[in-house]
């Protein structure tokens, strides 16, 4: 009675959520800025002409080595022992075979350099040691510092008068909003409609006047929100290893379609017959006998974990190499799931009219990654920007587990209802629990330019992409071949089969953040 042999139906609207982006466009034109950005701030700055001073007007320069920081000041003069320099956490300024030194609490070169040139203007040269790091040699916004400061950023700190690789020793958090877009599920021809006089045995049959109204394309490639948090924090005071933690989540979303007989009479499930051998369809809603309606959801949802021990390999006062070592978690959640609901309205033989059928077919797979992580992480200053990128990966082993479920309830006017198991596509020839282990890799890459908007708050915009090699789709898992129509009992070639299917998926992006060092 089911097989290409239908119905009527009660209501029909048809929902597709999230009306395609041009993604790809969008992300592009993005990126494209972002580089453009990149190469403008990367240009080099003429160095300003150094303005003319009074002859006994002090004049600094300073130089970095390891953990001690020298002052030297102009013009040389007898030094002053016990100047007093003011409320600057500096007690004094001390004789020491000839050189003028400066004992007390570090405040910060700029606070010791207010101090020395106010208050002891006659000092040769003062000297002290660094106790806390000191600030980035990226200035922030509106600053001139790092490399646009200096002629030659090989030479370091000690030709610039700056730090790259300092900063308050501690915690830093990052939190960032993510506007990705995830694979898309290709699906079959999963909902069909024909034209109003269309014979009962051709309704929704592929190649016979047919339009799908769902499936047989890919779904679920829209951009969607998201948010990655990171948490990281320096073990050494020169910020030469440190350890982060992050969380990465993309919202759980995709397609929705609903159709009813308000708005298709001839409704169908279109499936491969394996007993004829030729296309053949499960009536929905065929116009005059059979009403009813049908909804369908394709949803995923991707999440990551990672564990990375930070160690500095190089640097100087424009640019810092990390090398990254650490863990990896990754959760990738897909589903589709069909609905149909269906009544019969005039008798057919033995079937009477308002006897309905409802029946439901679910695919749902889980992926779950587990490996170890290396990567890079590059840093090069602009003045108050950095340019950052980064490329990981991850080798490690993915298990893939699959559900798969379906049930069939035929409800007859005053003689209760039964329940079968097995839908249309979910049968007892394919229905249970499967699941697999698989070498897989996760090799993620990304690009940040990065903004200082003061000594502990930084902003970011940039772009990253994650791969994964091998991953269980719900859509794959599906068999549109059939040998038998609910409630039948298997028969034929025992259709639909399972078979574990798996394949690539490629997530990518732009993101935007804050960062907060404390």
């Amino acid at each position: 009675m089911y097989e290409n042999r239908n119905s009527m139906i009660l209501r029909s609207k048809v929902i597709k959520r999230h009306p395609p982006w041009h993604t790809g466009r969008i992300l592009l034109a993005a990126l494209s800025f972002l580089m453009t950005v990149a190469l403008t701030l990367a240009a080099p700055v003429p160095a300003k002409p150094a303005e003319a001073t009074e002859p006994t007007t002090p004049r600094a320069r300073a130089s970095v080595n390891e953990s001690r920081m020298t002052w030297r000041l102009a013009p040389k003069k007898q030094p002053h022992a016990g100047a007093d320099v003011g409320d600057m956490g500096v007690p004094s300024v001390s004789e020491n075979d000839g050189v003028a030194q400066v004992s007390g609490e570090e405040t910060g070169p700029a606070m010791f350099h207010d101090a020395v040139v106010n208050s002891a203007s006659d000092v040769d040269s003062v000297s002290f040691d660094v106790f806390e790091p000191l600030p980035s040699s990226s200035g922030y916004f509106g600053e001139s510092l790092g490399c646009d400061s200096c002629s030659g950023c090989d030479s370091g700190c000690d030709a610039c008068g700056g730090s790259s690789n300092c900063g308050p020793v501690g915690l830093w958090v990052r939190a960032e909003y993510l506007l990705w877009s995830l694979d898309g599920s290709h699906l079959p021809a999963l909902v069909t409609t024909s034209p109003p006089g269309t014979a009962p045995a051709n309704i929704g049959v592929l190649g016979q006047n047919t339009s799908v109204l769902f499936g047989d394309n890919t779904v679920g490639n829209d951009a969607r929100s998201g948010g990655r948090a990171t948490l990281g924090w320096w073990t050494s005071p020169s910020q030469t290893t440190g350890f982060e933690v992050s969380y990465l989540g993309i919202d759980r979303d995709g397609a929705n379609f609903s159709a009813s007989n308000a708005m298709f009479p001839n409704l169908a499930r279109p499936v491969f017959d394996t007993g004829t051998g030729t296309e053949a369809s499960m009536l929905i809603a065929a116009q005059g006998t059979l009403t009813g309606s049908v909804n369908a959801v394709v949803e995923n949802q991707l999440q990551a974990i990672e564990l990375l021990h930070r160690q500095r390999i190089s640097g100087s006062a424009c640019h810092r190499l990390d090398w990254l070592i650490g863990y990896r978690y990754g959760l990738l959640d897909d589903r589709v799931r069909i609905d149909q609901s269906s009544t019969i309205t005039v008798a057919q033989g033995p079937v009477i009219a308002g006897t309905t059928n409802t029946l439901f077919d679910l695919f749902d797979t889980e992926n779950r990654f587990h490996g170890a992580q290396l990567g890079l992480n590059y840093r090069r200053y602009l003045g108050s920007w950095m340019v950052a990128t980064s490329a990981k990966l991850g080798v490690g082993v993915n298990r893939g587990e699959v559900l798969i479920d379906g049930a069939t309830v035929t409800t007859v006017p005053g003689g209760g209802s039964s329940t079968f198991v097995g839908g249309l596509l979910a049968q007892q020839t394919n229905i249970g629990r499967y699941s697999q282990s698989d070498f897989a890799v996760m090799p993620e890459a990304g690009i940040s330019l990065i903004g200082n908007l003061n000594r502990s708050t930084q902003i970011s915009i940039g772009y990253s992409l994650l791969y994964w090699s091998v991953v269980a789709r719900a859509a794959d898992q599906i068999d549109r071949r059939v040998s038998q129509f609910p409630p039948e009992p298997i028969s034929g070639l025992g259709n639909p089969r399972f078979n574990f299917n798996t394949d690539g998926f490629l997530a990518h992006g732009l993101q935007a953040g804050l960062q907060f060092r404390f």
